[in-house]
């Protein structure tokens, strides 16, 4: 599968960015974007590089489910695997009432977020208070960069 890297400006060796296809969906709330998640995540596994492996891979939520396949993607290439949360979900979902904490969809979801802020090299927080939430959530707090 070859991923389709996207133009950079003057100084292409410093970073380059690659984007993968997923399915194209029309509600944030239907199983499309369930479905779309999956296929980006199993694509992400799959990735070969050949000579050219990332130092670092950077998987950012809301797609708990893409954690397992980045941190497979790091592991394989030696690449420190840095996990980015920009908000607190599954919690909010739970929070404004629309799913149980004891749903299995919304437990499953729990393990992967923990999962991910064990298994990260760092963890970076788009939000006030989120170290406090790691360290609630999963003991990594001294990860934590805002």
């Amino acid at each position: 599968m070859e991923p389709e890297y996207l133009p950079l400006s003057e100084n292409p060796s410093f970073c380059q960015i690659l984007r993968l296809k997923t399915i194209l969906y029309n509600s944030n709330r239907g199983i499309g974007r369930i479905m779309s998640w999956l296929v980006f995540a199993w694509k992400l596994c799959f990735l070969n590089f050949g000579n050219d492996s990332p130092d670092i891979v950077i998987v950012s939520s809301p797609s708990l489910i893409s954690c397992l396949a980045a941190e497979t993607l790091a592991r394989k290439a030696g690449a420190k695997f840095v996990f980015e949360f920009r908000d607190i979900w599954p919690d909010s979902i739970v929070e404004l009432g629309k799913l149980s904490k004891f749903n299995p969809a919304i437990w499953l979801l729990y393990k992967l977020e923990k999962r991910a802020m064990i298994m990260s090299d760092h963890i970076i927080h788009t939000m006030e208070g989120g170290k406090q939430y790691v360290e609630a959530k999963s003991g990594q707090g001294k990860k934590c960069i805002w």
